[in-house]
């Protein structure tokens, strides 16, 4: 594994953490303010709604990283390694061509929204920040799906010889 791609799980890692901890946060306090206090933060709600955004779609790219993403383990069992190897790489090109898709669709979308005046109701903060985490994600599944190409051909090629 690069050292690249260490630093960038290290990395996703400490950000997930953090958005966790913000997130729980919020929740406790919006049961409190709704149940205590009598008083509902809108605030915390619309938060704890981009947190949880931000929080499933890093998270789905580091599961890729961490090639931990869902699959059905019932095909693999009946493949022999060196066929196992080709699907394991076709799996990964399907996930980049995703996320070229999921990219290009999320660079759209951020790119619409920040040129217009939509903002979110209760924050006040531009839609396009929200959207923002498709196409960082994305750029993250397609390095990790690229590198997991790159280490199975390798090791294809080995097993091969």
């Amino acid at each position: 594994m690069s050292k690249l791609t260490l630093y960038l799980n290290k990395l996703i890692e400490f950000i997930l953490i953090l958005l966790m901890v913000f997130l729980t946060l919020c929740v406790i306090w919006q049961v409190i303010s709704r149940y205590i206090l009598n008083s509902p933060s809108t605030i915390t709600e619309e938060l704890s709604r981009f947190l949880m955004i931000y929080t499933c779609l890093l998270g789905a790219s580091y599961a890729v990283g961490k090639q931990k993403h869902l699959s059905i383990d019932l095909i693999f069992s009946y493949l022999s390694p060196h066929k196992k190897d080709m699907l394991i790489i076709i799996i990964n090109i399907i996930i980049a061509l995703f996320s070229i898709i999921i990219f290009y669709g999320g660079f759209t979308l951020t790119k619409n929204t920040f040129s217009s005046l939509q903002t979110s109701p209760a924050l006040q903060i531009k839609m396009g920040y929200i959207y923002m985490i498709l196409p960082i994600s994305a750029s993250i599944i397609f390095y990790y799906s690229i590198c997991e190409i790159i280490n199975n051909i390798k090791i294809h090629k080995t097993n091969k010889e």
